[in-house]
């Protein structure tokens, strides 16, 4: 946990407080800053705070129902939302909802809770906004008179929860309703023992259940939610320290951030949504990536990886524990000691996952369910009409990063040196169990299964004409989607292709078939024991990388130097800070052992690919594990439409020769534009 961003008044000035929590790596708090950001309006006050995922803030005003927007490491905010007719209705609770680029508010007349209004009704609606330019959406009145709208959250499908106090109750508004229902209400809510405060502060937990506060009690409660519904309260900490809780928000991880005031001045405390959690609100690092859950709706998304994963990974990678050297002056053994240590020291010091992140996000991405699974990718559309749909997959220990130099000049080709025939509608998923794609909860995901789930994302996006494209386990992919022919396949590309016979003949072999035999040998026997510990002990493997962070870098690394094409030195194939992507990808998001099951899924696995008779390209290049004979894919490949042996590159295509990789696709999928 990096910073926490907490609204409160300070002393009677309008300004909203910036304050940012540096935790240590015990979980304590270790310096605590605050900035003071004024508020534009001179009787309004802070009272309510939500942010996006590239840091942009906004605040609801209690006094006057104005929204501002803070823009990130600017000094002052700015009116978002314009104040409402009437000087005392305020903003008590705010959301920014990414996914439907809405402004949730909680807006409130409070003229009669006292003063010369004493007696009459308050009300109290929900209301939304567009998230880009303030413009009001809908308004929903909450039920009954009194009603008192305190804080909101929503789920993945569209519904929003809000707290309401009056008479304390969550109320939701499922997607696409115009009315509340009453999702949940139990005397846990009313406090008794602190006069019958009511509900305050509410947000989802990483475990799928709701989280909210009582007001004047301070007490945060756990409403269980199973298949849709309310279940069991239970109160998981004490009113002793942080009372009139303003707000609840959850870290990412399994802790939550709880918003409020103790003895009158504002505090704020990180909370562990799924362990005990004591009254003294304990920190509890967020060191791990989890994905917001995804449904059938395809649904944007941006990548954050908490602050304190990074902490957590640079502590790791400080407190590594390395073996003696190698005996032997090459690579033969495995990673050299003196690589990996510099790979290592480079990682913690210089390395920037920051940078990665803002390359990630500034292409199109999106999560959806498929096949029970959810799924992330990057969906690039071109401007250009007559854009040939194409959905390109990696293999391991790839990722979506193999394809971020390509992506833009497939998509937009008139800016890359093509012209608008070359154009392509690009989508690039993360295979299950890697990167942001949910890890598969059950067996079964073998390249079949993806193809079929690949198939569904395609018609999903509206395409009814579309070619695939994949390398390593992609091509595996590739290759069952072209045994499959789902509506709409038009064709495929592999730059490794499997084509291997039945039975390799003993004699007789060309120049080219004997070269890719002698490869494939060499490899079985040399450079394939990941492969059989991955294929056989994916889950024993998995808890080792799991828990080093160096282990897992040298566990890939020692693949990009075996794979790519270079004069010995990896780096002149792929940047350090290409290769630490990559390898930071499957740290961040612990999928050592869930990328490593598709070996599982697929044993026993075979060079064999089998005949197909939808059109093919292949192009080859020369530092591939073996290079596929065109003979036999002739032989296999009955419409073999596109064939290129190119003079560089290796295992990762496009990672290593972008700009050729590129020129490959144009150039194969030619015929298929007429």
């Amino acid at each position: 946990m990096g910073r926490v961003t907490v609204s409160r008044r300070v002393g009677c000035s309008p300004q909203i407080a910036i304050l940012a929590l540096v935790l240590n790596f015990t979980g304590q708090a270790a310096t605590q800053k605050v900035k003071s950001i004024p508020v534009p309006g001179t009787k309004a006050f802070p009272e309510s705070i939500t942010s996006t995922s590239d840091g942009v803030l906004f605040v609801g005003r209690l006094g006057d129902g104005g929204i501002v927007r803070v823009k990130p490491r600017t000094a002052e905010g700015t009116v978002f939302v314009q104040p409402g007719a009437s000087g005392s209705r305020s903003i008590l609770g705010v959301f920014a909802d990414e996914p439907s680029s809405t402004l949730w508010a909680c807006s409130n007349d409070l003229s009669g809770l006292g003063g010369s209004a004493a007696g009459t009704d308050t009300w109290s609606a929900l209301k939304s906004f567009d998230l880009n330019t303030g413009d009001a959406k809908h308004s929903f009145s909450l039920p009954g008179s009194n009603a008192f709208c305190n804080d909101i959250t929503v789920d993945g499908k569209g519904s929003v929860y809000v707290t309401e106090s009056a008479n304390p109750t969550i109320l939701k508004l499922s997607a696409g309703a115009t009315t509340f229902d009453v999702f949940a209400q139990d005397s846990a809510f009313s406090a008794p023992q602190s006069g019958g405060a009511g509900l305050d502060g509410i947000a989802f937990g990483s475990d799928g259940n709701l989280y909210v506060t009582t007001y004047t009690a301070g007490e945060l409660l756990r409403v269980e939610v199973k298949d849709g519904k309310a279940g069991h309260v239970t109160k998981l900490s004490g009113n002793r320290h942080l009372q009139f809780p303003d707000a609840l928000r959850a870290l990412g991880d399994n802790s939550l951030l709880l918003i409020g005031a103790a003895a009158a001045t504002g505090s704020a405390g990180i909370l562990s949504a799924g362990l005990g959690i004591s009254a003294n609100a304990s920190f509890n690092k967020a060191t791990q990536f989890v994905a917001p859950t995804a449904t059938h709706d395809v649904t944007p998304f941006k990548v954050q990886v908490p602050q304190a994963a990074l902490d957590d990974l640079k502590k790791r990678l400080a407190n590594a524990r390395w073996p003696d050297k190698e005996p032997v002056t090459d690579w033969s053994q495995g990673v050299p000691l003196a690589k990996i240590r510099a790979r290592t020291d480079y990682w913690a010091r210089d390395y920037d996952w920051r940078r990665a992140e803002r390359a990630l996000n500034a292409l199109p991405q999106f999560r959806t369910a498929l096949d029970g699974v959810g799924i992330y990718f990057i969906h690039a559309r071109s401007k250009h009409e007559r854009a040939l749909p194409i959905i390109l997959t990696h293999g391991w220990p790839g990722s979506v990063f193999e394809f971020l130099d390509v992506i833009r000049p497939l998509a937009d080709p008139t800016a890359h040196g093509g012209s608008e025939n070359d154009a392509f509608h690009v989508v690039v998923p993360a295979l299950p169990g890697f990167g942001f794609s949910d890890k598969p909860p059950e067996k079964g995901w073998n390249v079949a299964r993806i193809a079929n789930a690949w198939a569904a994302l395609m018609k999903r996006l509206g395409y009814e004409r579309w070619v695939a494209q994949g390398g390593d386990w992609g091509a595996g992919v590739t290759t069952a989607l072209g045994h499959i022919q789902p509506p709409g396949l038009a064709a495929i590309h592999l730059n490794w292709a499997f084509v291997f016979p039945q039975k390799i003949p003993t004699e007789g072999l060309s120049q080219d078939e004997q070269r890719a035999v002698d490869a494939a040998a060499i490899f079985q026997t040399q450079g394939a024991g990941y492969f059989l510990e991955q294929a056989t002990r994916p889950q024993t493997i998995g808890t080792a990388l799991a828990d080093s962070s160096v282990g897992q870098a040298a566990w890939i690394y020692e693949k990009f130097h075996a794979w790519t094409d270079h004069d010995g030195d990896v780096e002149s194939a792929l940047t350090n800070d290409q290769m630490l992507d990559d390898i930071s990808l499957y740290g961040l998001t612990n999928s050592a052992a869930s990328s490593a099951r598709i070996y599982w899924e697929n044993n026993p696995a075979t060079y064999v690919g089998g005949k197909i008779d939808l059109p093919v390209g292949v192009s080859v290049f020369p530092r591939e594990i073996y290079r596929a004979p065109r003979s036999w894919a002739e032989k296999d490949y009955s419409k073999l439409i596109y064939w290129n042996e190119l003079p560089k590159g290796g295992h990762f295509a496009a990672f290593e020769q972008p700009a050729a990789f590129v020129h490959e696709l144009r150039a194969c999928f030619t015929t298929l534009r007429a």
